[in-house]
């Protein structure tokens, strides 16, 4: 019988022979003609292979009357086609990384099997399974005789089997192989760092930010502005001494969303060509390296074999503090989700250092993206506490889950919120890359956390306000700032003047929302999707060190 079409070879569909819904009542049809009165039954496709060392299928059936013989496949793949022409078996030699899917059949003597039983394709309904399974592959080159492999699968997933390598060389047949990956450099001993990031009217809080960074070992930034009204700009570019360099974002030329106008304009500037380590942040998070004594070389040190470090985030909440004020966030703003938060699903979201050795195509918000396929094999990634994450996240995941998470070598403070005030120029500028999706009220019930006290990061707080004194005795630099505090005072209260801000801050600072903000550990993810106006206020009156869960599910939600 003919496998179901892969959906992504549209091009092979007007095959009859490959319409999954034909398939029962073929197999029905052949049985009572045909396979029913068969000593022993195999159901493999054209294009399955058994391999030489495992158990042989039809002594397993003799062996075992009555039972099906589970069968469980593996899709292989060549590499590439020999000038276009149909694949031949023994260059089918490479799977998909990480592959967890089985393809599965089975072997039975049928005159064994109970007479009322269905030959469903991928186990006989109403049949005892045998214990003992037998493995095949499925050449997909076969099975879609010319289509490029490009079509089938992508390439970079692919990585060689051994096994077939040697079938195939034993056989006399020279398989085409998958280019060889050339060595990962070794890390230089000092290696610089370079930081990209995306801000708009954030004057207020860069001293600050910069100067925890360099503190740490920070060594560049290259920084895309835009749209600025507080002097956001013309402070950055007072910073080149500090390693700063300033570019104006080039958005609305390309059409992309401002984060990702910038990553892509930052590829080709030397800051980021000629560092060894790469990382996007925005300003409102804060490295916080636990290992050592929390400088950037410490975490290296840690990891001496990593080349990408996901740092999870660690939301902060707001501390009940309500007014703005020009003082470090990490000194005011010291309550935080536990460190054990899987949900809302941002509580985990996690930003990624890594180097920069040709490993990835291009920067991404959470991660590198575009893993290059010949160094795959090669890549050492870790998370926050130093243990690897498999290799089926690196391409879509942006946090981290209950069977990856840590903290224990480094961790990412977000100040997503900072204080109420802070937060109406945040909902008035808008967002760098989810451009369309609202800062309300439901955003602040889901990232302002302020379940228990967290002043790790203080111990680097020395040390950058030496940094920040040497920031601000640049020229102009003092004045500059002392422009952006002054232009976010004036704002906050054209704001607060707004009727609909002015509801929206009496709404974020009410005691229910306070009270929410120390019971987050306490919801499901569903309450976090809808906002808080779900939360029942019998729930609200409970204590945040009480044991209690509550969650709805979405149907029963309400707008």
């Amino acid at each position: 019988m003919a496998p179901a079409l892969r959906g992504d070879v549209s091009a092979v569909a007007r095959d009859p022979w490959h319409a999954p819904l034909s398939e029962l009542t073929l197999y029905e049809l052949l049985r009572n003609r045909f396979l029913a009165r068969a000593k022993i039954l195999a159901l493999l496709d054209i294009s399955d292979y058994l391999l030489p060392s495992v158990p042989d299928m039809f002594e397993l059936a003799a062996q075992n009357p009555g039972k099906a013989i589970p069968l469980e496949g593996t899709e292989v793949y060549p590499w590439r086609l020999r000038q276009k022409r149909v694949a031949p078996i023994g260059d089918h030699i490479a799977k998909r990384r990480g592959e967890r899917r089985r393809l599965l059949s089975w072997c039975a003597a049928p005159r064994t099997l109970p007479s009322d039983c269905f030959w469903h394709p991928g186990r006989p309904a109403g049949a005892l399974v045998a214990d003992q399974a037998v493995d095949f592959i499925r050449a997909i080159g076969v099975v879609f005789p010319g289509v490029a492999v490009t079509q089938l699968v992508k390439k970079a997933d692919l990585t060689e089997v051994p096994a077939l390598i040697k079938l195939a060389d034993s056989r006399g047949h020279k398989p085409i192989r998958l280019p060889a990956a050339s060595p990962i450099p070794a890390r230089p001993k000092k290696g610089t760092v370079t930081i990209v990031s995306v801000m708009k009217n954030e004057g207020p809080f860069v001293l600050d930010w910069i100067a925890h960074n360099r503190a740490i070992g920070i060594d560049r930034f290259l920084i895309y502005t835009n749209d600025c009204s507080d002097g956001t700009d013309h402070l950055l570019d007072l910073l080149g001494d500090a390693g700063v360099v300033r570019r104006d974002n080039p958005f609305r030329r390309t059409g992309q969303t401002p984060q990702y106008a910038a990553f892509s304009a930052a590829e080709r500037e030397e800051s980021v060509t000629c560092a060894d380590w790469l990382l996007t942040l925005d300003v409102d998070e804060y490295i916080n390296i636990h290992a050592g004594d929390g400088h950037v070389r410490d975490l290296f040190e840690a990891v001496p074999d990593a080349h990408v470090i996901s740092m999870p985030w660690r939301l902060f909440g707001n501390a009940g503090f309500r007014a703005f004020e020009d003082r470090p966030v990490t000194e005011r703003f010291t309550l935080a989700a536990p460190q054990f938060m899987p949900r809302p699903y941002q509580a985990w979201a996690c930003k990624s250092l890594y180097r920069n050795a040709g490993l990835f195509k291009r920067l991404g918000v959470h991660r590198p993206k575009g893993v290059q396929a010949r160094k795959q094999d090669s890549i050492s990634w870790v998370n926050g506490s130093g243990k690897s994450l498999p290799p089926e996240v690196w391409r879509s995941a942006w946090r981290v889950g209950t069977a990856n998470w840590g903290y224990d070598l480094v961790s990412l403070n977000h100040y997503a919120v900072r204080s109420a005030e802070s937060f109406l120029i945040k909902r008035d500028r808008g967002r760098v890359n989810h451009v369309d999706e609202l800062q309300d009220e439901a955003y602040w019930f889901r990232m302002n956390h302020n379940f228990e006290e967290d002043v790790s990061i203080q111990r680097f707080a020395p040390q950058a306000a030496t940094v920040k004194a040497r920031l601000l005795a640049l020229p102009g630099v003092a004045e500059a700032h002392g422009n952006a505090v002054d232009w976010h005072k004036r704002r906050i209260a054209e704001l607060r003047a707004q009727p609909d801000m002015r509801t929206f801050y009496e709404n974020i600072t009410s005691p229910r929302m306070e009270k929410l903000s120390r019971l987050g550990p306490h919801f499901g993810m569903t309450v976090f999707m809808e906002g808080p106006h779900v939360v029942p206020d019998k729930v609200v009156e409970r204590e945040p060190g009480e044991r209690f869960h509550f969650t709805l599910t979405r149907s029963k939600t309400t707008k």
